[in-house]
């Protein structure tokens, strides 16, 4: 076993790395003021800092409180004479709080028979349950009589640049836009929430890659409101399926129909081995079916109305299997529509005209016709009357974009109408 001086020194330099790390401000060094040996009592310290004290028979505990924001990640290094043997403890207390303080962390000697002079080390991350915390870092003796040195050190988080740590609960997750983030997880600090705004028909894509020391599983939730009662339901996840999932990148993908319209959607980063940092990108592609802007409507009364003859988009993917779309057709006009889908999907045409279907157009081999083109028509009668006519699209296999082509045709010229030839009505000239 390595020799006390030589423990001491390798504490001593992950000390003063991760006080580098966490911050240039020079660290604040006090002094033991005494009666500190109870909670009541503790000192108060000013961090990052260290303090120098001394413990013996008489004095055996000194107790030291100072007060950090949610997320601080906070690192503690005791470093003993070689005389004296001690243990490092944490305790939290959410900043305004009556109850008392909690222990959170510790390092203390397993059994009796460790020697004197053996640094002790504690870290730990607060969450975002409260907006501040009280901590108090325990110095107490087990044996002997001498002086230490306490180090403590903080770093904030950062979780996508919000300057501090996501929320840990749906009411209180970090809005985010679509982009690339970080962010960090820890013990108490297990989670992180953020929350998107999303309309109907968007497609959300979300990747979390840990590093090589985290493994972390993600989830995905919709926001439901019930006549203003809100509750919210897990629609998908990534999750660990093998024994140790460090540095395994995880992903996500939903898309919203028009039958969920605006609403907000979470993402949870939930840290389930070790801790430490992971990077997200978040992705969203908006829908423009038929030139909307959206995604077209689910049912007939939501189709998206189409005026002209031009070409224009249309997606459909997983909780997005049906589009309709509506044209108002007059006197003798003739529609033809042409949807050619990518070549990972199959779709399946229906029109109808005042609810009589008058096309289909539909694979017999939907996985063996992807990206194949489909075709309805219809010629409007003599009428005075506007008819509406509905085109369903369904998805028959896989997913992805598709066009839409629309050909209006107007009615032709009726070249079996009268010639009127005007006459003067005094006769002709004499």
């Amino acid at each position: 076993m390595p020799s006390s001086k030589v423990r001491n020194e390798v504490f001593a330099i992950l000390a003063t790395a991760f006080m580098l790390m966490c911050s240039f401000t020079p660290l604040l060094v006090t002094a033991d003021v005494e009666d500190n040996g109870t909670i009541a009592n503790a000192e108060l310290m000013t961090v990052p800092g260290a303090v120098k004290g001394h413990l013996n028979s008489t004095d055996m505990n000194d107790i030291y409180k100072f007060q950090v924001p949610k997320g601080t990640y906070i690192s503690m290094v005791v470093i003993p004479d070689n005389n004296l043997g001690v243990n490092l403890y944490l305790y939290q207390l959410p900043a305004g709080s009556t109850g008392q303080a909690v222990e959170v962390a510790a390092d203390r000697a397993p059994t009796v028979g460790i020697p004197n002079g053996v640094p002790r080390m504690v870290n730990y991350t607060c969450n975002s349950t409260a907006a501040s915390y009280w901590m108090y870092a325990w110095v107490g003796m087990y044996r002997g009589a001498g002086n230490y040195n306490l180090t403590i050190n903080t770093m904030a988080q950062n979780d996508a640049n919000s300057g501090t740590d996501a929320g840990d609960i749906f009411q209180n997750a970090t809005l985010i836009a679509p982009g690339s983030y970080k962010g960090f997880v820890s013990n108490a600090d297990d989670k992180d929430m953020y929350k998107v705004a999303l309309v109907k028909g968007d497609s959300i894509y979300v990747t979390v890659r840990p590093e090589t020391g985290l493994s972390v599983n993600i989830y995905l939730y919709r926001e439901v409101n019930n006549d203003g009662i809100i509750s919210y339901s897990e629609i998908a996840h990534d999750m660990r399926t093998t024994a140790s999932g460090l540095g395994q990148a995880r992903h996500l993908a939903y898309t919203l129909n028009s039958q969920e319209n605006k609403t907000n959607m979470f993402i949870k980063v939930y840290r389930d081995q070790d801790y430490g940092n992971y990077s997200f990108e978040i992705k969203v592609d908006h829908q423009n079916d038929g030139g909307s802007g959206f995604d077209a409507g689910d049912v007939e009364t939501q189709a998206v109305v189409i005026k002209a003859t031009g070409t224009t988009p249309g997606f459909l993917k997983g909780t997005d299997i049906v589009d309709f779309y509506q044209f108002n057709l007059t006197d003798r006009t003739k529609l033809m529509v042409n949807i050619t889908p990518e070549n990972t999907m199959s779709v399946a045409l229906t029109l109808t005209v005042k609810g009589i279907p008058v096309g289909t157009d539909k694979a017999k081999h939907p996985d063996l016709e992807l990206g194949a083109t489909r075709r309805v028509n219809y010629s409007m009668p003599r009428t005075h009357d506007t008819y509406i006519a509905i085109l369903r699209v369904d998805l028959d296999s896989g997913a992805g974009n598709y066009s839409i082509a629309t050909t209006i045709v107007p009615k032709p010229v009726d070249k079996t109408a009268p010639v009127i030839v005007m006459t003067d009505p005094a006769g002709p000239s004499p």
